[in-house]
C-alpha cells in the first residue's frame, strides 16, 4: 500500500511499508533479549528457592538477581530502539511507517523501490484544524499589543472573519522591516482557511486615544507644514 497525495488521514494510519535492516537488526537483539530474560528468570527462582531452603549462597541468589535485572533491562532497551524507529515487534524487518498526525497529505519525496536514510523526509502531512495567524506589528505600537487581546482576522476569498486572542509576542524587532511578530492562534474546524494565505488583522489594543481622521488626500503642503482646511461658512 502507499497513500497518494491529498489523503486524508488520522493519527497512526500507515502511510508505507518500509523494508529496513535496521528493524529487523532491531527486533533481534529484542529476541535474543527476552530469550535471555526467560533463562535469567528461571535461574533467580531456582537460586532463590535454593537459598530459602538453606542449599545455595546468599552470594549465588544475588549474582542470579543481578541477572536477571540485567536481562530486564536489555529487553527495555530494545522495545525502545524499536519504539524510536516507529516499529513494533516482529519477525522481519518489514514495518508500516505511520502517520504522526492527523491531517492531509501534501507531498511525497519517494517512488516504490527507492533506497531511503534515515533522515530522509517521506511525507508531509498538514492538519489545518488548527491555524497560526502571525501579524506584523509596526515596532512603534507594539507597547499597546498584550497576550490575550482581541484579535479579529479576515482571510480568504470572501474575506471571511475569524476571532482569536493574542497568544505570543516576539522579543525581537525584526531589522529589515521594523515590526514585531504576533502570534494568535486560529480554529479552522471547516478548513476554511488554507495555510500560507494572506490576511488583514484588526488587533483590539489598549490605551487607545481619540484622534481625528481625515482623507489622505485633504492634507495640503503649505510651505513645508502639512495642514488641512476645514469650511466655516459659505467661500471661507
Amino acid at each position: 500500500f502507499l497513500v497518494e497525495i491529498g489523503a486524508e488521514v488520522r493519527r497512526g494510519a500507515p502511510l508505507v511499508r518500509i523494508e529496513s535492516a535496521e528493524v529487523a537488526d532491531a527486533r533481534a537483539r529484542l529476541r535474543a533479549a527476552r530469550a535471555r530474560q526467560e533463562v535469567a528468570g528461571a535461574s533467580y527462582e531456582r537460586e532463590d528457592q535454593l537459598y530459602a531452603r538453606g542449599i545455595s549462597a546468599e552470594k549465588d541468589a544475588q549474582v542470579a538477581e543481578q541477572e536477571r535485572l540485567e536481562a530486564q533491562a536489555e529487553v527495555s532497551a530494545a522495545l525502545a530502539a524499536l519504539e524510536m524507529i516507529g516499529a513494533s515487534e516482529g519477525e522481519s524487518g518489514i514495518y508500516d511507517l505511520r502517520a504522526p498526525i492527523a491531517g492531509t497529505v501534501t507531498r511525497r519525496d519517494f517512488t516504490v523501490g527507492t533506497l531511503v536514510h534515515d533522515d530522509d523526509p517521506l511525507f508531509e502531512i498538514v492538519d489545518t484544524s488548527v491555524l497560526w495567524a502571525e501579524i506584523d506589528v509596526p515596532e512603534a505600537q507594539i507597547g499597546r499589543v498584550a497576550p490575550g487581546q482581541r484579535v479579529v482576522i479576515e482571510a480568504g476569498p470572501g474575506r471571511e472573519t475569524f476571532e482569536t486572542t493574542v497568544e505570543y509576542i516576539s522579543p525581537v524587532v525584526d531589522p529589515r522591516t521594523r515590526t514585531v511578530r504576533v502570534r494568535a492562534m486560529l480554529q479552522n474546524p471547516g478548513r476554511a482557511l488554507r495555510a500560507n494565505v494572506y490576511a488583514t488583522a484588526h488587533i483590539f489594543a489598549r490605551g487607545g486615544s481619540s484622534a481625528v481622521l481625515v482623507p489622505r488626500e485633504a492634507v495640503q503642503d503649505a510651505r513645508g507644514a502639512a495642514v488641512v482646511f476645514v469650511p466655516v461658512s459659505a467661500g471661507e
